[in-house]
């Protein structure tokens, strides 16, 4: 029996999960942002975490919350595909608010507190959706204590 090559998404896929494996939260939290986005926007949305950007640094300013940051490409796909359109044109010069609740909800279903030992941490996962590619960061606190009463706020708001 012969195996057939692996196609560039199942290498992908597979660079992915081993990068994964030490941070299972990221990875989670990836699977679910690519379910809720794609169902949110009714397109099919990859997510892939982004090699080389997750940071530990002691010098990083951290906030009591989570602090998204996504791409102006996503905020324009967002307002585009929420408002019914199909092609997305130009670049949206907000971040709409429902995108960044969408995306807190997320997080906080995602959330366990097992580790108390947060860092400052930065993530990047680079997203896809058909011909529109765009990137999206999160910065995570640095107390746990922060961040399980962030996830009890949101959670309760959901």
């Amino acid at each position: 029996m012969q195996l057939l090559e692996l196609t560039l998404e199942e290498k992908a896929f597979l660079a992915t999960a081993s990068a994964a494996a030490n941070h299972p939260l990221q990875a989670r939290l990836g699977t679910r942002l690519a379910a809720v986005l794609s169902a949110r926007l009714r397109i099919p949305v990859q997510v892939y975490m982004h090699r080389g950007t997750m940071m530990y640094a002691e010098d990083i300013e951290t906030q009591a919350v989570p602090v998204w940051q996504p791409g102006w490409t996503l905020a324009t796909l967002w307002l585009t595909h929420r408002l019914g359109g199909r092609q997305v044109l130009g670049v949206a010069s907000f971040i709409p608010r429902t995108l960044l609740s969408t995306l807190d909800e997320v997080l906080a279903e995602s959330w366990t507190d097992k580790d108390d030992r947060i860092k400052p941490t930065v993530w990047t996962w680079q997203l896809e959706a058909g011909q529109v590619q765009t990137q999206l960061k999160l910065q995570l606190p640095s107390d746990s204590a922060d961040m399980k009463r962030w996830v009890e706020s949101v959670l309760g708001h959901a």
